[in-house]
């Protein structure tokens, strides 16, 4: 990471010093995923969310977020990730990034750049953005555009990624692996591409959730995820959620980083994470410090577990997340677990 803000750096060194003590996850914070809208532009295969084509009603509003926002800095919480839907087609993204302030948070933003133009990109900046994840499914352009269901979708997430660079933002490409892909080549493609650009490789593994819910032959084996940590040693700047945020090889790995990193969805409803649909408490209704010890009440979320639960253990996804549940439709946490 590119971290140029005091007290940024202050309370991720803090959780790093947290989680190298406990060898694992623990009980501190580390950060939230924001989906404000789940509206979208795109029409994906495997879209873990859903998303309508359409903003939704009753949503969350932008006071609710700056109190959500205070809230998160207090616990000591150092990164904000918006996500979607799409979030560059909501018209409050700038009002939104300028909420939570780079100030006192990392800001990142995952999208698919087909909205992402030099204009744009530069009013991201301004806002306080510091990373944009752009998606990227193959480095084949119709391999691509067939994923995300959009004609020129691959050119455009391109040219997306030399706008926000340029804008001066840190660019990462968001490159998704299951067991269906992790050996075809294409990781290592994605990483010599974004090596000449100097751009950092986010390998977001399957799910088998949302559009792909019940597809557990997706998820990665241990000997994928064992190839997995090939690629992070012999490529610069790779990440996962679940490796430990600073680039330190002695560090054990972070873990599973479910209600650590919760998601929030657009009616408030707080999620363990982005796979998991399960609602924790609902931030109009409870404080996030409230809502996150109901999280770390269960044991599976409070003791370190080294694997994704929703990638890579197929037994926790099926007897826990098979439910009918969505990211708009969490079921209660109680009634599941």
């Amino acid at each position: 990471m590119d971290l140029h803000n005091r007290r940024v750096i202050e309370k991720m060194r803090s959780y790093n010093a947290y989680i190298t003590k406990e060898g694992g996850t623990g009980i501190k914070p580390r950060g939230l995923i924001i989906n404000y809208s789940n509206a979208c532009n795109f029409n994906c295969q495997q879209c873990f969310t859903e998303s309508p084509t359409k903003p939704l009603k009753g949503s969350l509003t932008l006071v609710e977020m700056k109190k959500l926002a205070d809230e998160a800095d207090a616990l000591g919480m150092y990164e904000i990730l918006i996500e979607g839907g799409e979030p560059l087609v909501s018209k409050e993204i700038y009002d939104l990034i300028q909420t939570f302030g780079s100030d006192r948070f990392y800001l990142e933003m995952t999208t698919n750049g087909y909205l992402l133009t030099p204009q744009v990109a530069k009013k991201l900046k301004e806002a306080g953005l510091s990373r944009v994840s752009i998606s990227i499914d193959s480095m084949d352009p119709k391999v691509h555009d067939e994923y995300r269901g959009t004609p020129g979708a691959y050119e455009h997430a391109i040219k997306a990624m030399e706008y926000a660079k340029e804008a001066g933002m840190q660019v990462s490409v968001n490159f998704l692996v299951g067991h269906y892909n992790i050996h075809s080549g294409e990781i290592e493609q994605v990483c010599e591409f974004c090596q000449s650009r100097g751009y950092h490789i986010g390998l977001q593994t399957a799910t088998p959730t949302g559009n792909w819910q019940g597809k557990f032959e997706i998820m990665t084996t241990p000997e994928d995820a064992a190839y997995l940590e090939e690629i992070r040693h012999k490529y610069k700047h790779v990440w996962r959620d679940i490796w430990p945020p600073l680039p330190n090889k002695k560090v054990a790995v972070s873990g599973c980083v479910a209600v650590n990193r919760p998601y929030i969805n657009p009616y408030g409803d707080v999620l363990p994470c982005s796979y998991m649909h399960m609602k924790l408490g609902n931030i109009k209704e409870q404080s996030l410090k409230e809502i996150l010890d109901i999280g770390f009440s269960y044991e599976c979320f409070r003791n370190s577990h080294k694997k994704c639960y929703a990638a890579e253990d197929p037994e926790f996804m099926k007897q826990y997340c098979m439910h009918k549940m969505s990211i708009l439709e969490p079921i209660d946490i109680k009634k599941v677990m």
